[in-house]
């Protein structure tokens, strides 16, 4: 439990700056906990007041007294018309000072912990599952905020954004170290770093997956998309923290440059899928199978997962750099983690492993994810490659004509369908995808508005000796529509689809 006005203090000396203050320095409350959704406020609470898109959270100040809430912080700007009988502790942005006061409040856990923050495009649920298997083979508790879930021992709750708000964040964190989480793993989304989520964390690793076209919609720009993913290496990780960089694409090697000339008493280790200038991590003797890959690692040694696709490799040696810096972990340790994984949800999942055809199911959604999918499948299937996949509306359009060019190139039969269309028409998603392709591929791609009527033609239709990638959506269990949410599982449907395609269904 702490005072408004010692949180205050507390908060003003972790900014630097006069950031919040007492709205009457005559009258305190003590707060133990605090929440920005009126509906979980209790006594004992403090009620955030955020500016959202949509809503003002000052909207619902008397909601949350009524809830029991005893103090409340709200902007300045709101001030002259509210009429609030309880404490108020004042600023100029709640949601700027979020981070730091959720510290106060729940007495900065993540100091208490190691903890790594994953960024990048694509690939840090991957490596989020690969070290969270790693570290239990190493006896290093691990707690994970990500895409899929946010779980520690046995504990899952479900993800309504990879990196949520601060005050979650912060309460999660202090969950976890009541379980005896010693390792916070965070997928850092450049969402969350360009809105004040990451504020009040400070992380021990960071990791740089790689760089690709995604978010323009939030973003606009490909350099603010850059900037904000690059502001965990400059702003949020530790003076004396590592930095784990993928040098494949040139954003990460020019990271990995402009870092060590900013902050030269951060490590840095720059890791490659083979051996090239500058790598200091690498692999080599690569073996890939529809089984899986096998590899070797002069700094690891031979290493072996069910997960496919040549950059899961790059994947596995983050995971592996990660493990070693913060546990200690040996390449018999890695080995045991990766055992331990199996695979990661929606990413290259097989569905009914066994049967024929292959079918996968994969979250790429961005053209480089695509590209990168097929690219990994494509050597690896001895008849016909086919592709299911969509584009989500209200959502970055320069990415669809991309994502159909990219289809049509590495996969033998196209099936373009709905994704999560939200508000937007599925036809004119569609529509987008395939402007750019010439008559003949227009001509040969199958269009299907319904997503489960494209899994089953793509899949009844095939021959044992092909593959199907179901690309997209991955674990995600529901679709969104018209801005309500239907329950939709590609690996369900696909299943069926199978089922299908054994018994014989007739064609409709």
């Amino acid at each position: 439990m702490i005072s408004l006005s010692e949180l205050a203090a507390r908060t003003n000396a972790a900014m630097g700056q006069r950031a919040v203050w007492m709205h009457d320095p005559e009258r305190d409350a003590h707060v133990e906990t605090a929440c920005f959704d009126s509906r979980n406020a209790s006594a004992l609470s403090l009620f955030v007041a955020l500016m959202g898109v949509h809503v003002d959270g000052h909207d619902f100040l008397k909601d949350a007294i009524e809830q029991g809430a005893n103090a409340v912080l709200v902007q300045e700007s709101h001030l002259h018309k509210l009429d609030i009988q309880v404490p108020m502790l004042v600023c100029q942005d709640t949601r700027a000072v979020l981070g730091a006061l959720s510290a106060e409040i729940f007495d900065h856990p993540m100091q208490k912990m190691d903890v790594v923050g994953i960024t990048g495009t694509n690939g840090k649920t991957t490596i989020s599952y690969i070290m969270e298997a790693m570290m239990d083979a190493a006896g290093k508790k691990p707690g994970v905020i990500g895409t899929v879930n946010y779980r520690w021992e046995h504990v899952t709750l479900p993800a309504p954004n990879t990196t949520p708000e601060s005050l979650i964040a912060q309460r999660l964190a202090h969950s976890m170290l009541q379980h005896g989480v010693k390792v916070l793993i965070m997928e850092v989304s450049s969402h969350g770093l360009a809105t004040h989520r990451l504020d009040g964390a400070r992380f021990d690793v960071a990791i740089w997956t790689n760089f690709t076209q995604d978010h323009l919609d939030f973003h606009g720009t490909m350099e603010e998309y850059r900037l904000s993913k690059e502001r965990l290496f400059f702003e949020f990780l530790k003076d004396d923290g590592h930095a784990i960089i993928n040098i494949n694409d040139g954003s990460g090697a020019d990271l990995a440059r402009r870092l060590a000339a900013a902050r030269p008493r951060v490590s840095i280790t720059r890791y490659a899928l083979s051996e090239c200038e500058g790598a200091d991590l690498f692999a080599t003797d690569i073996h890939a199978t529809l089984e899986g890959v096998r590899f070797s690692s002069p700094s690891f040694g031979e290493l072996s997962t069910p997960m496919l696709g040549t950059f899961n490799i790059n994947n596995t040696l983050a995971a592996c750099e990660a493990a070693r810096l913060l546990a200690g972990a040996s390449p018999r340790r890695l080995q045991a983690g990766l055992d331990l994984l199996g695979g990661v949800p929606g990413r290259l999942e097989r569905v009914n492993p066994g049967q024929l055809p292959a079918v996968f199911v994969d979250y790429a959604h961005t053209p480089d994810a695509l590209e990168r999918t097929l690219g990994a499948l494509k050597p690896l299937t001895p008849g016909q490659l086919r592709v299911v996949f969509g584009c989500g509306g209200d959502r970055d359009r320069g990415k669809r004509s991309q994502m159909g060019l990219i289809a049509t190139k590495l996969a033998d039969r196209v099936f373009v369908t709905s994704d999560n269309p939200r508000y937007e028409p599925p036809a004119e998603i569609i529509e987008a995808i395939l402007q750019d392709m010439s008559a003949e591929q227009r001509e040969a791609t199958t269009r299907h508005i319904e997503r489960a009527a494209a899994i089953y033609e793509a899949i009844e239709g095939a021959q044992d000796e092909d593959v199907i990638l179901i690309a997209g959506k991955g674990h995600e269990t529901y679709q969104e529509l018209a801005g309500g949410r239907i329950d939709f599982d590609d690996r369900e449907h696909a299943r069926i689809g199978l089922k299908r395609r054994r018994i014989g269904v007739p064609k409709a």
